[in-house]
């Protein structure tokens, strides 16, 4: 009887720790999915950024609920800006910021010519 009896303890004890394990792998694989839907959230607004949003700054929500933030600055914040009537393109530097809802971060930063504001 007491070996049944601890028998049962010990499979209560490798059973609690594997659905510790189980659970937790779960966490980890939904807070992955959410970092790729950010990456490509924020790979999608860097391709739409001085084509179908504006070259400026901005922010908004996810369809899954994140957040994101465009800042954009000019790319040589020491050089002065070119003053002309022509507008000459110059480099901006542009960072997306994407949080999914489940924590994290995701930030691509990249170069986009665009006129002069």
């Amino acid at each position: 009887m007491i070996e049944a009896l601890v028998a049962f303890a010990i499979l209560a004890g490798v059973l609690g720790a594997a659905y510790g394990i189980y659970a937790d792998g779960l966490r980890r694989t939904a807070r992955v999915a959410g970092i790729a839907e950010a990456t490509a959230e924020a790979e999608n607004l860097l391709a739409r950024l001085g084509v179908e949003l504006p070259l400026e700054d901005a922010a908004g929500r996810t369809a899954s609920g994140g957040r994101w933030r465009i800042a954009v600055a000019p790319f040589d914040p020491d050089r002065p800006l070119p003053q002309t009537d022509t507008a000459p393109l110059i480099p901006y530097r542009v960072t997306v910021i994407v949080s999914p809802p489940g924590g994290g971060e995701v930030r691509l930063v990249s170069v986009r010519l665009g006129r002069v504001r």
